[in-house]
């Protein structure tokens, strides 16, 4: 047998008791499962490219009908350099191939360090990048949705891997 071969069929054998959960009935398995077209809509995820939680947390909040696809920017880890050409442009330009509707900008702390004009340049620059899709800054979301409920107190929460500069920048 073939070194490729013998891994191939040593992998599949090592992997079948997890492809099937106890308790899961024939009907149950034979179910339609949905496909992750999107049938409803679209949703791209930009996020950095060692964090898989926001694509996991949209993805577990996303009623039925709605897949969520993610494209990974790689960064320097400088919160500044997660905004700027070239890294997270190309992934904007993959996701775009996808016609999602909506292209979500899942890295707050850009916004932490960037002006609003700089900001506001980079939405613009995104946007013609991805013209099919609306590009949404959550930042930016959450004042405008802040000031739709006429929020007039809030409570931030620092997280626990946030510098103090971060932090106060964040405020």
């Amino acid at each position: 047998m073939e070194r490729r071969s013998f891994l191939r069929s040593a992998t599949l054998l090592a992997i079948t008791p997890f492809l099937h959960t106890a308790g899961v009935s024939a009907s149950q398995e034979s179910q339609w499962q949905a496909d992750g077209r999107g049938a409803r809509a679209r949703l791209g995820v930009l996020t950095p490219d060692f964090d898989p939680v926001p694509e996991s947390e949209i993805s577990a909040i996303s009623p039925a009908g709605v897949s969520v696809h993610a494209s990974r920017v790689f960064w320097n880890r400088q919160a500044r350099a997660f905004a700027e050409p070239p890294h997270v442009d190309a992934a904007v330009q993959r996701l775009a191939e996808l016609a999602p509707q909506m292209i979500l900008f899942g890295f707050s702390s850009s916004s932490y360090v960037i002006t609003r004009t700089e900001e506001d340049a980079m939405l613009a620059r995104l946007a013609q990048l991805a013209p099919r899709s609306t590009i949404l800054i959550t930042t930016l979301a959450a004042v405008a949705a802040l000031q739709a409920l006429k929020v007039r107190r809030v409570a931030i929460m620092h997280p626990p891997w946030f510098s103090s500069e971060t932090n106060a920048a964040g405020e």
